[in-house]
């Protein structure tokens, strides 16, 4: 029997500026009065997190928020939020990672553990965008750079981000495109091991639960672990050619007109 239901964001329950659909909304309480439980996975900062997540009251329910692909799990309570979980790309490695991008003229930035943005090219759009989006102030990395990265993300042309990929499967690290420009390719680097599942799978440890209790809605790259794991695995309709093709079932609507909301309502909470 499924308990937990676990929504990607962007392209899932989300669309731009951070709406959210009211039959997502509507298909969530009425899942929570169903007792289903309820919680985000993302690759963004919890900084761009909250206002979805406290729109659709996981800040009143005290429910999970997995960030960063799995580089940190947070947990609502009486006191606020609260991070149970982070994992990082080791200072060492990190170093390298911007070295490696300045070779090939990438560009790239890191969320650091000290709450700012590095970056080697802070006059980028796509920076101004992370930027804004965080509100995590950013700066130039240089030689006194000494901070571990909770994730990386790079943009550049098909060829050398290939090269950067090539070099990122070495030191084992966690690769996921997020989006494509014609000619060129963004990525998301995360530490070794850490992705959606993972996180999914320190949850299910902490409330005692096995994966076919477990519902995952997501339609991207970085979404396919967490399909291939869980008991019941939806893809968006809008979704990846690989992620339609891993999970179970698949929304009839896209994100942008509540596909998540109708597969609920029509699939999850029938009597």
């Amino acid at each position: 029997m499924i308990k937990y239901l676990i929504f990607d964001l962007d392209g899932t329950i989300a669309t731009k500026f951070n709406r959210i659909h009211k039959k997502v909304i509507s298909a969530i309480i009425r899942a929570r009065k169903k007792g289903f439980k309820i919680a985000i996975a993302t690759g963004r900062h919890i900084n761009s997190v909250l206002k979805i997540a406290e729109l659709i009251k996981c800040d009143i329910y005290s429910e999970y928020i997995i960030c960063l692909n799995g580089g940190s799990i947070w947990k609502y309570n009486d006191s606020g939020i609260e991070k149970i979980y982070q994992e990082t790309i080791h200072l060492e490695m990190a170093k390298n990672l911007f070295d490696l991008a300045k070779s090939l003229n990438i560009s790239i930035s890191g969320y650091s553990t000290n709450g700012y943005i590095y970056t080697n090219n802070i006059k980028g759009v796509k920076q101004k965008f992370l930027s804004k989006r965080t509100k995590m102030e950013t700066k130039i990395v240089d030689k006194n750079f000494n901070f571990e990265i909770f994730k990386f993300i790079a943009w550049g042309t098909n060829k050398k981000i290939d090269l950067l990929i090539n070099e990122c499967k070495k030191m084992q690290l966690e690769i996921y495109k997020f989006s494509y420009v014609p000619g060129t390719k963004n990525i998301e680097i995360c530490p070794q091991n850490v992705n959606k599942v993972s996180a999914i799978k320190k949850i299910c440890q902490i409330e005692n639960l096995n994966n076919y209790e477990v519902a995952y809605f997501g339609d991207g790259d970085n979404d396919i672990k967490a399909l291939e794991w869980v008991g019941h695995s939806v893809s968006m309709l809008n979704g990846s050619k690989e992620a339609k093709k891993t999970a179970s079932f698949i929304t009839r609507k896209s994100n942008k007109k509540g596909g998540v909301g109708f597969y609920i309502e029509e699939n999850l909470l029938r009597e």
